[in-house]
Parts: C-alpha cells; sequence; structure tokens
C-alpha cells in the first residue's frame, strides 16, 4: 500500500468523441505537518505576541522637558 500524498503523481485525462483530445501533466501535493510540529508553531506565534505586549513604549522625551 502505498502512503497518501507521498509525492508527485502523474495523471491523465482523455475524452473520446467528433473533438477527441487529451492531457497528460503531473501533479504534486505538500505533505500535511504532524500535530507536533503545529503545536510547536502555536506555541512560537503565542510567545512572539506575549513578547510584543509585554514590551513598554519608550518615555517621550519632549513631555518630559515642560
Amino acid at each position: 500500500m502505498r502512503p497518501p500524498l507521498a509525492g508527485p503523481d502523474f495523471f491523465e485525462i482523455s475524452v473520446s468523441g467528433p473533438a477527441a483530445s487529451g492531457f497528460k501533466g503531473t501533479i504534486s501535493f505538500a505533505a500535511v505537518p504532524e500535530p507536533a510540529t503545529w503545536g510547536m508553531m502555536v506555541l512560537g506565534f503565542a510567545a512572539a505576541g506575549m513578547a510584543l505586549r509585554r514590551r513598554r513604549p519608550a518615555p517621550d522625551r519632549l513631555a518630559a522637558r515642560t
């Protein structure tokens, strides 16, 4: 048994009739990431979001000179 979406696959489409035609080509699918990969990606985005949220704005120098 072949694993699904393991790599490029070949296909052929043929039409028969008065104007018979055909097409041959190659199609490839991207592999679906494993659940652990998705979890690490979500944790990375969460950590980046928390780091941006916790950043304190720099004090305004012009407001201090009154």
